[in-house]
């Protein structure tokens, strides 16, 4: 796992092997030994609430389509080819790995934050549904809460050669009915106003699972779900379990170009609900890109879309007052799939629609041009955000970018904010 300095010097010496923290004074024989046992009587008692301990994944934005509705005709490809670069020709191989992964990691949960489906037909969901169910057969628990893709979608369709049929997509009780088994017939507490619920992981790990897609606030949580929170969140703090919060939508501005619909409208009155009863950690998705935010007490991580090349995950860890995040790449051993997929992933890249072969630029220049957008795009979207800060050429670059008059200045500018970070990584110190 890489962890930067700056991260390590923030949160304390702990060994990478989750195996003990480095004690960094000395202390006596007969004092050490009851410094110790009255940590372990705090944790437990009045104190306050215990330590976190569980292995998670979360996964975001699938955007599966089941081949019962799709037989990746003309009309299917023209769709994604106009898309942003998932590798929608793989989904069922891309689903399937990921599936495998999960059984073969054995965390005590999956944790899938929305956008589930490609247009939220009915159909897709069912077979998705099943699916998960191997993961339950398998022992893990499977929390699931719906994105703007998957209920009151108008897109639901099925593709057939170079035509489409509109199809039907659930509301937010049919979407419970149809995951039933997957976070809301096991929750604690499930909210009557939306698709969210509340759901004990173990003794320890409360997991709050927050819906922004109802049919009367798309992007947004009502007045009546946030009175829900906070009820639920105050038992959460009355029990002394630790709270992890999730959403599809974001909580905080991650990227200036992408806030309105990105952002939920009302996220002051939830981050202010998160800060009162503890909740420090929040997992989303939505944009796609693999990033985090930390704004006051509350830390938002992105996990990027699991389509998208290299088709990441992320792989959590709770111990010893501490969560460890890490990106990890799924293995889709599928014949030409990774060619296909950064390839999809290249055309999204390409800034030829941009004009470029009109421009001043040489074809050697506009070649630089081209595959240094990918490099960025590519670092950007993964998260691997050192590589592009480790690049000799990125001034050169944009030098040449200015002299062909093509757009996406401020988009470069605001990639190079987060130039040198590494956001497939993370340790957050719990309070």
């Amino acid at each position: 796992m890489i962890i930067s300095e700056e991260l390590m010097g923030s949160i304390g010496e702990f060994d990478m092997n989750n195996e003990k923290f480095r004690v960094t004074k000395k202390y006596g024989r007969g004092l050490f030994p009851l410094l110790f046992l009255m940590g372990v009587l705090c944790s437990f008692t009045a104190c306050g609430r215990t330590e976190p301990r569980a292995d998670l994944i979360v996964a975001s934005d699938i955007h599966y389509i089941t081949p019962r509705i799709n037989d990746n005709g003309a009309m299917f490809q023209s769709l994604i080819n106009e898309r942003d670069g998932r590798a929608m020709l793989y989904i069922e191989e891309i689903t399937e790995a990921f599936v495998d992964e999960v059984i073969e990691k054995k965390p005590e949960a999956l944790i899938v934050t929305g956008d589930l489906t490609f247009n939220g037909a009915i159909e897709s969901h069912e077979d998705l549904a099943k699916k998960f169910s191997r993961l339950e057969e398998n022992g893990i628990d499977v929390l699931v809460l719906p994105g703007n893709h998957d209920v009151y979608s108008g897109n639901a369709a099925r593709f057939s050669g170079e035509s489409f049929e509109r199809l039907e997509s659930p509301g937010s009780d049919k979407f419970k009915e149809l995951y039933h088994d997957f976070g809301y017939s096991e929750a604690l507490d499930v909210d009557e106003n939306s698709a969210s619920y509340i759901y004990d992981v173990n003794d320890t790990l409360r997991v709050l699972m927050l819906d922004f897609n109802t049919y009367d606030a798309y992007s947004d949580i009502s007045e009546e779900t946030l009175s829900w929170t906070e009820k639920v969140l105050k038992q959460a703090k009355k029990d002394g379990v630790y709270v992890l919060a999730c959403g599809h939508q974001n909580i905080f501005t991650h990227h200036k170009l992408f806030m309105f619909g990105y952002v939920i409208a009302r996220t002051d009155k939830l981050t202010k609900l998160f800060e009162k009863y503890g909740v420090e950690v929040f997992l989303s998705g939505h944009l796609h890109t693999q990033h985090y935010v930390k704004n006051g007490k509350v830390t938002e991580i992105l996990t990027s879309a699991l389509p998208l090349y290299p088709n990441q995950y992320g792989k959590i860890t709770f111990y010893d007052g501490i969560m460890d995040y890490e990106a990890v790449e799924t293995k889709v051993d599928a014949p030409g799939f990774e060619e296909y997929a950064i390839e999809s992933f290249e055309r999204m890249s390409n800034p030829t629609r941009l004009s470029l072969a009109e421009s001043s630029l040489t074809a050697e220049e506009q070649k630089r041009v081209v595959d240094f957008f990918t490099f960025t795009n590519f670092c950007y979207y993964s998260g691997d955000m050192v590589s592009y800060g480790q690049s000799t050429e990125r001034d050169e670059i944009k030098a040449l970018w200015d002299k062909s008059g093509l757009g996406y200045r401020p988009y470069l500018e605001l990639i190079e904010e987060d130039s040198g970070k590494d956001f497939k990584h993370l340790r957050v110190k719990l309070k």
